[in-house]
């Protein structure tokens, strides 16, 4: 069975080999809740240090010390980076003894994903666009 092109894209842009399993129309969103999803995703994927921290703990689940090491930057400032991106369910922390292990959590990028694909109708710009070129030719 070939993946839909949501799965497809999610593959590609998140760099993660899961495929979207829960398929969305638009109305099963609300507005607010997109909004919400949307907002919290897009300003933590603002900051280039947590675009960093996303593409290492796609990688391999990192406790907060090890996390820090990659950056000359203070534990606090760390800490507030993880805080946004934890905000945004872009990352998990489950705690190990004393230590929090940090881990990518793709299906919020999936959910976004697929938020895009629907309210811009990405499938259908495609088809149209290919359509189009096809007839030129």
């Amino acid at each position: 069975m070939m993946p839909s092109r949501a799965a497809q894209l999610c593959t590609i842009r998140c760099y993660v080999h899961v495929p979207c399993a829960l398929v969305y129309s638009s109305a099963s969103y609300n507005s607010t809740h997109m909004r919400d999803v949307l907002s919290k995703t897009f300003h933590a994927l603002a900051d280039p240090t947590r675009r960093e921290i996303l593409q290492m703990l796609s990688k391999q689940d990192m406790a907060a010390g090890e996390i820090a090491a990659h950056f000359d930057m203070s534990a606090p400032s760390i800490s507030h980076h993880l805080s946004t991106l934890k905000q945004a369910e872009l990352v998990r922390g489950t705690r190990n003894g004393q230590s929090i292990i940090y881990s990518f959590n793709a299906t919020v990028m999936q959910e976004v994903m697929q938020i895009l694909i629907t309210t811009l109708d990405i499938d259908h710009s495609a088809k149209q666009t290919t359509a189009n070129f096809s007839s030129k030719t």
